[in-house]
């Protein structure tokens, strides 16, 4: 009997899905039982604080897609969640990192205050004295974040410092830094780089409040923010409130209330630092922290960046003009144990009118008063403050 057109089509796409599946099934086989896959040769890629992926005689940080990964005798993978007889399994969506092992050394540091055992990896060319340095900023990171948690139970974790593999770390393309994740954290500048240190203690805040999904419950109840504003506005609140040196601190703050400032004023042209620096898309900005799931790049970077933290620091003004006994840093402490909103908290003890305050800078409505960040900023530089830091 004659087929029909129709029923001609039917089979030909019947059989093209046959076709189909048995290559789907073959590339399956191939993936699965395959032992691991070698380390590809990728092109150095630019990240936000430094590249993300870079490739040197001694050290690659690569994608991987989440396979499995090979690697070679005499390397050692860092930051992977699987580890097998020479192969790696990285967890997705981060870079995955190889070192040569006789290249890199490790210590073992226990922050004071935190339930965290860490490996610390460093390029031997490191000397004693800037080992003795990269140790206290990851004391006293992990104890200032730590001990805003309440975590009983012992974990382990990696940090690995990438400084000097690709230069001094102060110019433009040297400095090397992988996705920092629940297994591994970067220190990616020297130690005299106060930056270096705002960074780190941006990446401990994530481990504990994005990598560490049993002390994140607190989230789901802080409204406007979403989960993501709000963990940016503790990571980039402890880049300010908790590093040690006020200078440092002083220069971060200058920087982004200048941003802010402009961008309030409508100056996009005088704006000369990446990634603000394009006339026509500072002119495109969203001005809130509370930042849309489809939002720019650069919508991100100032919401989350500028804003949020600049708001961060006026809520400490308001609070510590009037000699409050409360502070930013008792108030999250205490949210991370019974898991009330911020907002909330903050109007226990602030009048009314400071909280509609709060929201205006909060979506970008008003300016954030100067006066009231820098005096959220002298209250962190204080010595009573700082001792606690120490």
């Amino acid at each position: 009997m004659k087929l029909s057109k129709k029923g001609s089509s039917h089979k030909k796409y019947y059989l093209v899905g046959v076709a189909l599946l048995v290559i789907l099934g073959a590339y399956l086989f191939y993936i699965f039982t395959r032992p691991c896959f070698a380390i590809p040769v990728q092109v150095n890629v630019d990240g936000t604080q430094g590249y993300r992926l870079w490739q040197g005689e001694d050290f690659k940080s690569f994608e991987h897609r989440g396979l499995k990964m090979c690697i070679p005798e005499g390397w050692r993978a860092i930051g992977a969640s699987i580890v097998g007889a020479g192969w790696a399994r990285f967890p997705s969506g981060y870079t995955g990192v190889a070192i040569k092992s006789d290249a890199f050394d490790s210590t073992s540091v226990t922050p004071r205050g935190t339930s965290y055992t860490l490996e610390v990896v460093y390029p031997k060319i490191t000397s004693k004295e800037e080992l003795k340095q990269y140790e206290s900023i990851i004391n006293r990171s992990f104890t200032s974040v730590g001990t805003l948690f309440v975590d009983p139970n012992p974990h382990t974790h990696t940090v690995l410092i990438t400084s000097k593999l690709a230069g001094n770390t102060v110019d433009d393309g040297t400095r090397v830094y992988p996705d920092p994740s629940e297994y591994m954290s970067i220190i990616v500048r020297t130690p005299e780089q106060s930056r270096g240190e705002q960074l780190f203690l941006h990446a401990v805040m994530h481990l504990y409040n994005r990598h560490r999904s049993d002390l994140g419950l607190y989230q789901k109840n802080q409204n406007p923010f979403s989960d993501t504003d709000f963990q940016e506005a503790e990571a980039t609140w402890a880049e300010t409130a908790l590093l040690p040196s006020n200078e440092g601190r002083k220069l971060r703050i200058e920087y982004m209330y200048r941003i802010h400032s402009l961008l309030k004023a409508g100056k996009f042209a005088d704006i000369r630092n990446s990634p603000f620096n394009d006339l026509e898309e500072n002119s495109r900005i969203v001005q809130s922290a509370i930042v849309a799931r489809d939002a720019s790049t650069l919508d991100e970077q100032y919401g989350h960046y500028i804003l949020m933290p600049l708001t961060m620091l006026a809520i400490e003004g308001l609070l510590q003009k009037d000699n409050a006994k409360a502070s930013i840093e008792k108030i999250l402490t205490r949210i991370h144990n019974d898991k009330s909103p911020f907002l909330e908290a903050l109007a226990e003890i602030l009048p009314g009118a400071d909280i509609v305050r709060i929201e205006s800078w909060i979506h970008g409505d008003v300016a954030i008063p100067k006066e009231l960040v820098d005096f959220g900023r002298k209250y962190y530089d204080s010595s009573d403050n700082q001792n606690t830091r120490n």
